[in-house]
């Protein structure tokens, strides 16, 4: 799956979980406690100030009992996707080369 498909689900579960604390459904504080992170951090992470990383999704979706067909669809590709393949390449990759063909 492309890293642009990663950074949809993402925003999908940000944005979910920031309509959660909108509508005081929970708190950062109590989502913290629940997931096992410090209240800053989950903070920062919704505020954009840290990035996400699949761990955190994962103890997220997890400590809110969700899976990611629980989240509101995602406009794009990602949204047909039932299985995708992925291919396999050798050589390096390295910022600012392409991508093997």
């Amino acid at each position: 799956m492309p890293a642009d498909d990663f950074h949809q689900l993402f925003d999908a579960l940000l944005g979910h979980v920031r309509h959660l604390i909108r509508r005081g459904d929970i708190y950062e504080r109590g989502l913290a406690r629940l997931i096992g992170y410090s209240q800053p951090h989950v903070h920062n992470v919704l505020a954009g100030v840290r990035h996400m990383n699949v761990r955190f999704a994962d103890d997220l979706l997890g400590g809110l009992g969700l899976s990611l067909k629980d989240l509101p669809p995602t406009p794009g590709p990602i949204a047909q996707l039932s299985h995708v393949a992925v291919p396999l390449c050798s050589g390096e990759i390295s910022p600012n080369r392409e991508y093997p063909s």
